[in-house]
């Protein structure tokens, strides 16, 4: 980076108020002039890469080439300035400073040619214009960057100026109507210039023929066979193959002046390139942008399950029931039902020993809830009777149902 740059306040809160300050001089215009004139100098002295479409400064005022900018579609963009145009003022440059030293070889001789007030204020304009020309085109020959024909063009507009004051300093003896068919006839001629270029300036159609035509100059590189047989090529819908070249071989030539210079390979670039082929699409046909579209059926992905760890099998033991055969169980029902008779008559003998019997215990807690609530109804419980089964409900202990119950009942 070459520039300097000037803080003008910086403020922090942790700074220090006893905090050194640097102070610099304010420059003026002509400090500011030349610093930005070295500082711009400095930076493009150090532009030293080439590039394949750079060109050096005595080629410019001949429009040796131009700079290619875009190719597609059988399009091309390429810098070139209309050839009459250019070619009319390097001619008036070239013409003058003829001129301006006949005049100088003349003053020697003796003659008072500066005398004469035409020549005087011709003299002054073109010599006014050549040094605008000069001085916007002199200073590119002290440099050793990759320089481009867009950087004579402040150098042209002098040039063009200069060509129009010559163009009057000759046709200034003839007559105003002869002057102006004259002008005319320049003037058709730089407008058929344009027209004939024009394709290379805006990028529009043209044929492969029409360009090859055009290529006046032999060192003019912009591709010719980028561009269709025919104009009509370009209405269809699929454009014929192209030959384009695959690669641009480069190779490197020594300079004395401008050093290591990378130019294109003349041999590589005739070689016989690939056909390649650009489709042009048409306009599709409209279509109602408010139609329902079909509704897709959208299933999500089944979310991927981590496989299960293998579990080991618990032994389980399932208990069956084997039903008993008929004689087994008129068997059991025997055995329960004397069971059953041993167990009363124990139990009599229990409370017998006590003093009271099943049959007297019950009549007392029926009495007893008779004396706490005379209307309530007292349930006995009683088991079931089977008729195969014989079975005393005396021993067993009395239901008496709640308030709430009784309400219900």
């Amino acid at each position: 980076m070459n520039s300097l740059w000037f803080v003008e306040t910086a403020t922090h809160p942790e700074l220090p108020a006893d905090a050194p300050k640097v102070n610099y001089r304010l420059p003026g215009f002509f400090a500011k002039f030349l610093e930005l004139q070295q500082v711009m100098w400095t930076t493009n002295a150090g532009l030293t890469d080439r590039h394949l479409f750079d060109s050096r400064p005595d080629a410019w005022p001949r429009l040796r080439r131009g700079i290619n900018f875009w190719v597609k579609d059988h399009r091309q963009i390429y810098l070139i300035g209309n050839p009459m145009v250019w070619w009319l003022s390097t001619l008036s440059v070239v013409a003058y400073m003829g001129m301006r030293g006949l005049l100088i070889l003349r003053e020697k001789r003796g003659f008072k040619d500066f005398n004469n007030s035409t020549i005087l204020k011709y003299d002054g304009l073109c010599g006014f214009l050549f040094m605008g020309w000069a001085m916007h085109y002199g200073p590119f020959f002290l440099m050793g960057r990759q320089l481009f024909l867009h950087h004579y063009f402040p150098a042209l507009y002098f040039a063009i100026l200069l060509s129009c004051a010559v163009f009057d300093f000759l046709t200034s003896s003839l007559r105003p109507k002869v002057r102006l068919q004259i002008a005319a006839v320049l003037i058709i001629l730089a407008v058929w210039n344009f027209s004939r270029f024009s394709p290379l300036a805006y990028g529009s159609p043209w044929t492969r023929d029409r360009c090859e035509a055009a290529k006046w100059g032999a060192h003019w590189d912009f591709s010719c066979h980028d561009f269709l047989n025919d104009y009509s090529q370009y209405n269809s819908g699929v454009a014929p193959p192209t030959p384009v070249n695959k690669t641009v071989v480069q190779t490197t030539i020594s300079d004395a002046v401008r050093g290591n210079v990378v130019v294109e390979d003349k041999a590589a670039a005739n070689q016989k390139g690939e056909n390649t082929s650009v489709y042009i699409p048409k306009a599709e046909p409209g279509r109602d942008v408010f139609a329902e579209a079909p509704v897709k059926d959208i299933r999500s992905e089944e979310i991927p399950q981590p496989p299960k760890v293998p579990q080991e099998d618990e032994e389980k033991v399932i208990s069956s029931v084997v039903p008993p055969p008929q004689g087994a169980v008129a068997g059991q029902k025997e055995e329960k039902r004397e069971e059953r008779r041993e167990g009363k008559v124990m139990g009599e003998g229990r409370y017998a020993a006590q003093g009271h019997t099943a049959k007297g215990e019950k009549a007392k807690v029926v009495e007893e809830a008779k004396g706490k609530d005379a209307d309530a109804d007292v349930k006995v419980q009683t088991a079931p009777s089977s008729e195969s089964e014989l079975v005393d409900n005396e021993g067993l202990d009395p239901v008496i149902p709640s308030p709430a119950k009784k309400q219900m009942m």
